[in-house]
């Protein structure tokens, strides 16, 4: 059974790794200084958009569209974390430090639902978004200047040729967790009272060991992540292959052993056929090339264009298309577009479109993206 791990674009760092990425560094003295590492407030969510009418010229009884979910209201930012050096502790009453996070905002409003056909229900308003939380107070990190304090490097990332090359040196701060911060900053300083002196560097050693029946050479740009956290590695395979592997450790050493490899180009095996129907039961097929024995949960958004001629073509929208509007039967995907919130007038017999089609697949916890795009006459 496949064991993948997922890289996201937003990796979720523990505490230590965050002090080698986001700290804001700086010496103490005996000068008075004010550090503003306020957090920025979030955004307020957009509203959903209204349901457009539906198109009744068909005859059918046809439920109302729902209105579309407002945006979700953006979180505030946590404040920044800081690294001080000192020579001295009482140095840092000379320091008013603001680490406060921002406000979270408001969320949109939902959109209306429209009207149905021949007797069919109202669709439903759309959900309020969700308020955002207010961002955090930064961590403070202090660290005496008369010892030697090298570089964290808690992440690396590269391909697989990268690392067959050469082992990855990954290297972990460790931290004593005191309170008292307020007492040694200056009184009107909006910090934590919890602050982190340094304890002790590790260093740590990764390597590969490819034991999978594919050649290696077949998975050379294949991306990798990895992460030490609290003297445990994550990795994570996110782009090119998929591989399926095993970590062993011995001491401060970890061999990744690659026992199984899946191609990036056996997931993506996708190509788009042609519009069938028109109208609320407009349907664009995707067809399925070749279908892993592993289970694949695939995820459509589509983005609409009116076709004007040659390259030129007019926006419309871009719509995540809803599990309940995609059917999977035998090796074709049939996606149910005529449903979606766009205007009828796109949805009809003769009527142009270009098509871009942004397809997610995901193996447990991993997930490829990538895109189809097309010229259709429906």
């Amino acid at each position: 059974m496949f064991k993948y791990i997922l890289l996201t674009l937003f990796l979720s760092f523990n505490l230590y790794a965050e002090t080698s990425q986001h700290y804001y560094e700086y010496t103490a003295s005996s000068e008075p200084v004010y550090l503003n590492l306020m957090g920025k407030d979030g955004f307020i969510g957009l509203d959903g958009a209204d349901a457009y009418p539906i198109d009744c010229k068909e005859g059918e009884v046809l439920n109302g569209r729902d209105g579309e979910d407002g945006q979700n209201g953006e979180p505030g930012e946590n404040g920044q974390d800081i690294l001080i050096t000192y020579s001295d502790l009482s140095l840092l009453k000379n320091i008013s430090l603001n680490q406060a996070g921002g406000k979270g905002s408001a969320g949109g409003q939902g959109g209306a639902g429209s009207a149905g056909c021949f007797g069919g229900k109202h669709g439903e308003a759309g959900k309020a978004g969700l308020k955002g939380h207010d961002g955090s107070l930064g961590h403070i990190y202090l660290v005496p200047d008369d010892i030697q304090f090298e570089t964290e490097e808690t992440t690396q990332v590269l391909s697989v040729f990268e690392f067959v090359r050469s082992d990855v040196i990954l290297t972990e701060h460790f931290w004593n967790i005191s309170s008292g911060a307020k007492e040694l900053f200056a009184k009107d300083s909006i910090i934590s009272d919890y602050y982190y002196s340094y304890k002790h560097s590790k260093k740590y050693y990764v390597s590969i060991n490819w034991q999978a029946s594919k050649p290696i050479e077949d998975f050379s740009k294949t991306k990798m992540a990895m992460t030490i956290r609290d003297e445990k590695l994550d990795v994570s395979v996110y782009s090119g292959g998929v591989l399926d592997y095993y970590v062993v450790r011995s001491e401060d050493h970890f061999e990744l052993i690659i026992y199984d490899a899946l191609l990036s180009n056996q997931l993506e095996a996708l190509s788009l056929g042609k519009f069938k129907r028109s109208g609320e039961n407009l349907t664009l097929v995707v067809k399925e090339k070749y279908r892993p024995r592993v289970s694949i949960d695939t995820r459509f958004v589509i983005s609409i264009y009116e076709y004007i001629s040659g390259t030129e073509h007019r926006y419309i929208g871009q719509y995540e298309i809803p599990d309940k509007l995609v059917e999977h039967i035998d090796r074709n995907f049939y996606l149910n577009v005529g449903r979606l919130n766009f205007s009828p007038v796109y949805k009809r017999r003769k009527q142009k479109l270009f098509i871009y089609l942004s397809i997610y697949r995901k193996i447990q916890d991993q997930t490829r993206v990538f895109g189809l795009k097309g010229e259709f006459k429906i």
